[in-house]
């Protein structure tokens, strides 16, 4: 328990400082378009004396610029922490679904859509991978635009590892941050412990485990937790969460959230709003995740067998998926190259 208040702690620190001390932006230092480019470079040149044979993306790159509000030293510094933790950890840059395929398959961590009764944006959400996720809106402010769900009583451990576990969690979170209102807005995570007991919890999670559970976020990923609910959790966890909160700003506390029973789950509905949540969570949706996992490992298949994503060309051969943030479906004339990638929205096209 007091190795979980630490890593709890350490958590809660990393966001109270990132909520208490606002990062200025590194916008005024260049002029118009050409900005982007400027501080692109400069965040490669700075993480490339560290990358080895592993560079970074420009992609990923860029992410830790919106993440920092383009303020360029602190996003190397992310940078550098997730490449400082994947190396350490002998993960790769971007983690493939097939390398965590059974612990997908568990449903412990579900990614939400956007509720259709929202009102923000109309229209179906997105699929990043084919899993449903929110756009709940433009990004920014304090309202998160993804929500991941854990289902702690499905950590299966004949699946996988508790470490195989998170590795799944960030392939989730690898791909919730393709998109960009991700990247602005942030998440929101609902821990659902309800059929779970703590001492069964402490026997499967060890020392080790924490610390790379604190350590797959802190300063080591480009994505803010925006909104966190604990659901029915163990009188155990509520001592942990209540000595944790001891550290954060109150602005921070304010995002950390108890639904101590089944009469809490309207007021968690009504706060996640924006998001399709099941009934089981107070909502009205149903999540068909198997599907979801399908969908996941068809995009490996398809990268594997040579297909690509990225920005195409007219006549590119594709899926055709309807997706209503890419004006022309068929052509990628929307899509813009480094920004995301078009197989994080449903899109494949024959490798050129």
């Amino acid at each position: 328990l007091v190795k979980a208040v630490q890593g709890a702690a350490a958590i809660g620190g990393r966001l109270s400082a990132e909520e208490e001390h606002e990062v200025p932006s590194s916008r005024g230092k260049f002029a118009g378009e050409d900005f982007e480019a400027a501080a692109l470079k400069q965040v490669r040149a700075a993480v490339a004396e560290s990358s080895g044979d592993q560079p970074l993306p420009e992609a990923f790159l860029r992410k830790c610029l919106v993440f920092q509000d383009w303020n360029i030293p602190t996003a190397i510094t992310t940078a550098r922490g997730f490449q400082r933790f994947r190396r350490g950890a002998g993960w790769p840059l971007r983690i493939p679904a097939t390398d965590v395929a059974p612990a997908l398959s568990t449903g412990m961590i579900w990614v939400l859509g956007r509720s259709p009764r929202a009102g923000v944006g109309g229209g179906d959400p997105p699929d990043v991978g084919g899993a449903a996720i929110c756009a709940a809106d433009g990004g920014g402010g304090d309202e998160p635009a993804a929500c991941l769900v854990f289902n702690m009583a499905r950590l299966d451990v004949d699946a996988g590892s508790i470490e195989d576990f998170q590795k799944m969690s960030m392939f989730l979170m690898e791909r919730a941050v393709d998109r960009p209102e991700v990247q602005r807005g942030g998440i929101a995570l609902v821990v659902d412990f309800r059929g779970v007991r703590l001492s069964r919890l402490l026997q499967l999670v060890g020392v080790e485990d924490m610390q790379r559970g604190v350590m797959l976020w802190k300063g080591a990923f480009p994505c803010r937790l925006r909104k966190i609910w604990l659901v029915c959790p163990p009188a155990g966890v509520q001592l942990i969460t209540r000595a944790a909160l001891q550290f954060l700003s109150s602005k921070v506390r304010k995002r950390v959230r108890l639904a101590a029973g089944e009469a809490d789950l309207p007021e968690l509905a009504s706060d996640l709003a924006a998001f399709d949540l099941p009934e089981g969570l107070g909502g009205v949706g149903h999540y068909d995740w198997q599907a979801a996992v399908k969908r996941y490992l068809a995009e490996s298949d398809c990268m594997d067998s040579g297909m690509r994503a990225g920005c195409h060309t007219r006549g590119a051969v594709t899926s055709k998926r309807p997706v209503a943030s890419v004006k022309d479906k068929d052509d990628f004339a929307s899509c813009r190259s480094g920004l995301w990638c078009c197989a994080s929205r449903g899109y494949f096209a024959q490798a050129a």
